[in-house]
This record gives C-alpha cells, sequence and structure tokens, in this order.
C-alpha cells in the first residue's frame, strides 16, 4: 500500500513540475517584466527585443519596441521603423512618416 501511494505522490509531482515549466515558458509580450524587457530598458535592449519579435512574425511588438528604442535614440530603431512605414510592413504604409523618420537620420549625418 505504501508503495503505491509513493508511486502517486511521485507521479503528481512530476506533473506539476511540468505544469510549471509550462507556466513559465510560454509566450511573453514586449513588455512583460518575465521577459525582461520594458519600456524603460535600454535602447540596444529593446531593439534586440524588437529585432527577435520581427523575425518572429510579432510585428506589433517590434513596432512598439522599435518605438521605445527610437525614443531612446538608437538609431537603428528609427531605421527599421522607417523601413516598415515605408513597405506598409506590419504598419499602414506611410510614406510622409517614414520620409519624417529618414529625414531626422539624415540630419543627424549618420550614414547607411
Amino acid at each position: 500500500m505504501v508503495t503505491s501511494e509513493f508511486k502517486l505522490f511521485k507521479f503528481m509531482l512530476v506533473g506539476m513540475s511540468i505544469a510549471v515549466a509550462l507556466a513559465l515558458s510560454g509566450p511573453c509580450s514586449a513588455f512583460d517584466i518575465k521577459g525582461g524587457v520594458s519600456k524603460e530598458s535600454g535602447p540596444f535592449d529593446l531593439f534586440k527585443f524588437g529585432f527577435k519579435a520581427y523575425k518572429n512574425g510579432q510585428k506589433e511588438e517590434a513596432i512598439e519596441a522599435y518605438k521605445y528604442a527610437a525614443e531612446k535614440g538608437h538609431t537603428g530603431s528609427r531605421w527599421a521603423l522607417a523601413n516598415m512605414y515605408a513597405d506598409g510592413d506590419g504598419v499602414t504604409q506611410d510614406d510622409f512618416e517614414a520620409f519624417k523618420i529618414y529625414s531626422e537620420i539624415a540630419q543627424q549625418g549618420v550614414e547607411p
């Protein structure tokens, strides 16, 4: 009888471990504390998160991360945003918005 109770306990423990592991490894949003990136993160961390999100097809999260990084002066994020606006990639195509961002980059004297 004790052996069957031990096997049941062991089975429940393994099941709970799997459930916890799955819960912790689930998808995270751009500004989820579990994701390690928030709007207060550094511009390069935000850019990396946005780039990874973009590659995974999560363009809304990429745009949000790129915008926060761009506000903090990250040129690569501004360039990515401008390209997305110019191509209508994940956002409504907006040539004027793309032009404004490209112009800001050019006025800083940044070369491609």
